[in-house]
């Protein structure tokens, strides 16, 4: 009989020990569990902070591209008014010229833009049929608002006179 109680003492204590181990496994996973909860809620409430800002910055950009716009538009219909010429970038070095008094689509200018940033008039068929007296201003004296005012001096004539 002693050697049963023994036997018996020593799997009861080793039962324990194991009851405990399994309770302690159990306490650390729902603690685990808990701060993972904790974790989820804590980075759910920064997500939606995030989210938030986000949206507020995406409605500032957009209001701002609208207002870009708007002003871009106001601008080239100014200079339109101003200088008679509607322009068109084409790319991010050449810039197309229309008078207002174009007879036709074709009459443009075309400048564009060198390495050293000086603008050159480019050949054209409208440019070909240009009068000497109006390249004059370009050639000698360098000067585009002078040619400009030249073009659009001689356009004018051409539809009064007609």
């Amino acid at each position: 009989k002693v050697v049963a109680l023994s036997a018996s003492s020593s799997s009861s204590s080793s039962g324990s020990s194991s009851a405990s181990t399994t309770a302690r496994d159990l306490e650390r996973q729902a603690e685990m569990k808990r701060q993972l909860r904790l974790l989820k809620a804590e980075h759910a409430k920064e997500i939606k902070k995030l989210q938030s800002e986000l949206s507020d910055a995406t409605s500032k950009v957009d209001r701002l591209h609208g207002q870009f716009f708007k002003k871009m538009k106001q601008f080239r219909e100014d200079m339109y008014q101003l200088t008679g010429y509607s322009i068109t970038v084409i790319g991010s070095k050449k810039y197309k010229l229309l008078s207002e008094y174009a007879e036709r689509e074709e009459d443009y200018l075309l400048f564009q833009r060198d390495s050293e940033g000086t603008l050159h008039l480019m050949t054209t068929p409208f440019v070909k049929n240009l009068d000497s007296k109006v390249l004059f201003y370009l050639s000698t004296f360098h000067s585009i608002p002078g040619f400009l005012a030249q073009v659009t001096t001689d356009l004018l004539k051409q539809q009064t006179i007609q």
